[in-house]
């Protein structure tokens, strides 16, 4: 798996992450073949697509889709007093 870039999803620019934030994380091998899309329940996203999961400080994120080169996740509002550190894809 290579993390190429993180990018807000409305912009396409790779600025700060900020809590609510829907971002587009770009590589190799970051998910299944074939895109997912998650689907909400109760209102919510599962922190899981595909078998795809995205962390922020090691807070899981809501995962929108994902794929073998893109994850659309959510940035957890959890992170919000918190400096971020790292941000992985597993």
């Amino acid at each position: 798996m290579v993390i190429g870039s993180v990018a807000d999803a409305a912009s396409e620019r790779s600025d700060p992450v900020s809590p609510g934030k829907i971002v587009f994380v770009n590589g190799v091998g970051l998910g299944p073949k074939q895109l997912v899309r998650n689907q909400a329940k109760d209102g919510q996203f599962g922190t899981g697509a595909g078998g795809t999961v995205v962390s922020f400080n090691g807070i899981a994120a809501p995962i929108l889709s994902a794929s073998d080169t893109q994850v659309e996740a959510i940035v957890p509002y959890a992170i919000a007093s918190r400096r971020l550190r790292s941000q992985n894809v597993r």
